[in-house]
């Protein structure tokens, strides 16, 4: 188990931003919405859980969008051959 926490949370050595608020934004937003189940008299409101489903999405989709930005820019060989570097304006 200590594995999969070390694998998912820490893939280069240490913990990562990102993946911290997916963490703790999809299971806040769990713990949210399964709370009644313990305590009848709570009332979830339904924009408070999509707030917390938005932030784990949203910040999954950053980190989703950095990883293919990254891999472009290595690979960057497609674009190179696109741009004419003898062209000036004016």
């Amino acid at each position: 188990m200590a594995n999969i926490w070390n694998d998912t949370m820490k893939p280069k050595g240490k913990y990562e931003q990102k993946r911290i608020m997916i963490f703790s934004g999809f299971f806040s937003g769990l713990a949210y919405a399964f709370t009644p189940i313990f305590f009848p008299a709570f009332d979830v409101k339904d924009f408070v859980f999509i707030s917390f489903m938005g932030l784990a999405g949203g910040v999954s989709f950053l980190s989703l969008k950095d990883k293919i930005a990254s891999n472009q820019f290595e690979n960057n060989t497609y674009m190179n051959s696109q741009v004419n570097q003898n062209e000036t304006i004016g």
